[in-house]
């Protein structure tokens, strides 16, 4: 996952940060929860790292699959609490609900 994140970086000419994120919950897979039970076992599992004094304006989280997108979500609502940073996503693959 690093490797494809850090090419998409080199790519586009942007900084790779694998840091700026860090996981505060032991979350256990999620692969066979429902939508809710992902989301609420995922939801502030995130926190900023407080010694990454980086400052983004554009900030592009890459995943490498998204299914319910919780993880996401968590992670989204995490790094928009640095001010004025905005966040794109790209993922490599999608599994459709059903």
């Amino acid at each position: 996952m690093a490797l494809f994140a850090k090419t998409i970086a080199e790519q586009i000419g942007a900084t790779y940060c694998d840091d700026w994120l860090i996981k505060t919950k032991n979350i256990k897979t999620l692969t066979k929860k429902n939508r809710q039970s992902r989301w609420e076992s995922s939801k502030d599992a995130f926190t900023l790292n407080a010694s990454n004094h980086r400052k983004f304006k554009h900030v592009l989280l890459v995943n490498d699959v998204i299914t319910t997108g919780a993880t996401i979500e968590s992670c989204t609502r995490t790094l928009l609490q640095q001010k004025d940073v905005s966040v794109s996503v790209l993922t490599m693959a999608v599994v459709p609900e059903g």
